[in-house]
């Protein structure tokens, strides 16, 4: 409703708002729109204010839109950190899985490694240069070692239990 002066007013009244000096009606001229006339001018309403209020009550504001800006932020942000959250939780759960599971050693079948058919190293602990004396007693020649299992596999390579003479 455009004039709230024109609200259960009769026909006859023509000057809502009071836009022009006097009451105006349509013409059936085409080119001519109105033209003022001698009808009579509407009411002075001093209850304009409580007619805006009736108004205003009759017609109820549009609702809010559901997909403002601020709500899409909001469940952008809201998902974003739903995310964040889950894929924390898997690692979490992951690192705890393999920090439960422990170290799981390879499985290593007992070998039987016959020493007497191993050549000998004719090189080994031959060398020029005089080792300390308390390292020399730290070390024994391959082919006195007494052999007696495999143990695995170790940083280095394969790890055997041996006796030394």
């Amino acid at each position: 409703m455009v004039f709230p002066e024109v609200l259960n007013s009769e026909n006859y009244c023509r000057n809502a708002g009071g836009e022009e000096p006097m009451p105006w009606c349509y013409t059936i001229d085409p080119r001519i729109r109105w033209q003022h006339c001698d009808i009579p001018r509407c009411e002075n309403n001093s209850n304009i204010f409580a007619a805006d209020l009736e108004l205003m009550d009759m017609f109820e504001p549009p609702p809010e839109p559901v997909f403002s800006p601020t709500f899409l932020l909001i469940t952008c942000a809201l998902s974003l950190l739903v995310v964040a959250m889950v894929i924390l939780l898997v690692l979490g759960c992951r690192r705890l899985q393999k920090y439960r599971r422990g170290y799981n050693a390879t499985p290593t079948t007992d070998v039987e490694i016959d020493l007497e058919k191993l050549p000998s190293n004719m090189a080994y602990h031959r060398t020029s240069a005089q080792l300390n004396p308390r390292l020399e007693i730290l070390e024994y020649p391959r082919n006195d070692i007494i052999y007696i299992r495999d143990i695995g596999q170790g940083a280095f390579g394969r790890v055997f239990q041996a006796k030394a003479p």
